[in-house]
């Protein structure tokens, strides 16, 4: 099962814009880390959606959780993350590597 995922809506796939996706996910990722020990106990197993550093929504269904978040039609990236003891970076490569 996949640990994390990215809902990139209204992003392009060129160089630039591509850097800049990878960024704001690291940010995203970042800010997951630091949330993960009160996630853990508020959230375990959950999928979480991070937007600007803040868990927007919440979902047991990965699928459904970015299904819901697609259809806001949002501008900026959106990092979806599974919490659990062992999400981290590697998760954020794998999902940088789909969405390119």
């Amino acid at each position: 099962m996949k640990e994390s995922s990215a809902a990139a809506a209204g992003q392009s796939r060129s160089s630039s814009n591509g850097e800049a996706l990878s960024k704001s996910l690291e940010g995203e990722q970042a800010a997951f880390q630091q949330q993960l020990g009160k996630l853990l106990k508020d959230l375990p197993g959950k999928f979480v959606a991070l937007l600007d550093g803040k868990v927007i929504d919440q979902d047991a269904d990965e699928v459904s959780l970015v299904l819901r978040i697609s259809r806001q039609g949002l501008e900026k990236p959106v990092l979806v993350c599974q919490v659990s003891e062992n999400s981290g970076y590697e998760a954020l490569e794998e999902s940088l590597e789909k969405t390119f």
